[in-house]
This record gives C-alpha cells, structure tokens and sequence, in this order.
C-alpha cells in the first residue's frame, strides 16, 4: 500500500496516508462484519487518495524563499538619484525630439504597436516608420551618452 501512495501522492505523504488507512478501517463500525478485508482497505485507500488530491488543488501552492537567494540590497542614495536624473534627461530628449518622431517612437516603444500598424495610423509607409526610429534612437542615444 505504501508503494501505491509513493506513486500516486508522493513518498513525502505516503506514510500518512497508509497510517490513515488503518486509523479508518479500525475505527469503522463494518470490521467485524467485512467479508472482504482487503478489497476494504483499498478502497479507503482510493477514497484517501481523492480526498488528498482534491486539498492539494484547493491549497495554494507553496514556494520555498531562500532569502540568501533573493536577497536585494535597497538601492543607496546615490542610485536613486542618478536614476531620477537620468529619467529627467530621458525625459527632455523626448520633448526636443521633431513632432513625428516622438510620436512614432512613442507609438512603438509605448503603446507596442507595429510598424505596420504605425504606418496605417499616420499616413506614412513603413519605410517611414523605420526612419523616424532610427531618428529617435540616434537622437536619444546622443542626448544620453550612450554608445551605440
């Protein structure tokens, strides 16, 4: 019965489930009267099993947090400043960026939409998108020192 539970619930539960069994088939009013013992406690076995898949899909499930593992250092001061600073470069590149192409860049790289899609919302072709995003990320690498 042990190898049973092993394969269908699991090793870690098995020696529960075949210490439930029993704890059931004595305490039931039937024992005496049983004309098929065996055949009982397989099927209290069973009906152990369903009941046990049935928690498991009601509980949540459990996920170990190894703090060692996932352990981040809060950001320091200096970070979080150059964060914020870099974030307000990123942001007056963008507005000295030529009309159309803030406008395609932030339609791609905001909204997620297509070349394609772009293309069809603004009239141009798509050879026009990819200009103006090429336009767009020269510029902003530019503006922001970062090489290409």
């Amino acid at each position: 019965m042990k190898r049973y539970f092993d394969w269908k619930a699991g090793p870690e539960v098995s020696q529960d489930l075949v210490q439930d069994v029993f704890a059931r088939a004595l305490s039931g009013d039937q024992r005496d009267q049983l004309e098929n013992p065996t055949g009982y406690l397989w099927r209290i076995a069973q009906n152990l099993l369903v009941d046990t898949v049935r928690k498991r899909k009601r509980q949540p499930a459990e996920v170990e947090f190894d703090e060692a593992q996932h352990w981040q250092p809060a950001p320091d001061q200096t970070a979080t400043l150059e964060a914020a600073q870099l974030q307000r470069r990123y942001e007056k590149a963008l507005t000295a960026m030529p009309t159309r192409t803030r406008e395609v860049f932030l339609m791609h790289r905001f909204d997620e939409r297509t070349y394609k899609e772009i293309a069809r919302a603004l009239g141009i072709t798509c050879a026009g998108v990819e200009y103006h995003m090429s336009k767009a990320l020269i510029h902003l690498a530019g503006q922001l020192g970062v090489e290409r």
